[in-house]
């Protein structure tokens, strides 16, 4: 597992949801939206620790350590 590379304005919040378009956001401690990914197939995403964890309806999950795609891994 990778360090965690969000910043304290989202690790103090820790509040991530899928919009009705099947978006992921995650909101910073002053509100800001920011979009971390968008599949018809996310069915949830939540914090875990200090990563978001986007869960697919095949199965397959994605741990986000940081706000960019390329700051994700499989699990």
């Amino acid at each position: 597992m990778h360090t965690s590379e969000w910043s304290q304005d989202y690790l103090i919040r820790k509040e991530a949801y899928v919009t009705q378009n099947h978006e992921v956001i995650v909101v910073r401690a002053d509100g800001y939206r920011h979009g971390l990914g968008s599949d018809a197939g996310i069915i949830d995403a939540s914090w875990v620790g200090d990563a978001v964890v986007i869960t697919y309806r095949s199965g397959m999950r994605v741990r986000y350590y940081g706000p960019y795609g390329s700051q994700r891994e499989n699990i």
